[in-house]
C-alpha cells in the first residue's frame, strides 16, 4: 500500500479498533484516498467471498450429515 496514512491505520480501520474520533478521521480520508478506497473495496469483497463459500460449503455437509 502506497498511502502512509492507510499503512498505519487500516488494519485498525477494518478491524474496528479506531476510537471513534480516528474512526471519522478515517471515513473522511477514504472517502479522498483511491489507494485506500481500493484497498477497501479489496478487504470487503475477499471478506463477502469468504462468508459466500463458507456459507455454501456448511449447507452441503449439513445435507450430507
Amino acid at each position: 500500500m502506497s498511502c502512509p496514512v492507510g499503512q498505519r491505520k487500516f488494519v485498525d480501520y477494518h478491524q474496528g479498533k479506531l476510537s471513534f474520533e480516528d474512526y471519522k478521521k478515517m471515513n473522511k480520508h477514504i472517502a479522498t484516498c483511491d489507494t485506500c478506497a481500493r484497498k477497501l473495496d479489496e478487504i470487503m469483497n475477499e471478506g463477502s467471498a469468504k462468508r459466500q463459500y463458507r456459507t455454501i460449503f456448511l449447507a452441503k455437509e449439513s445435507r450430507n450429515l
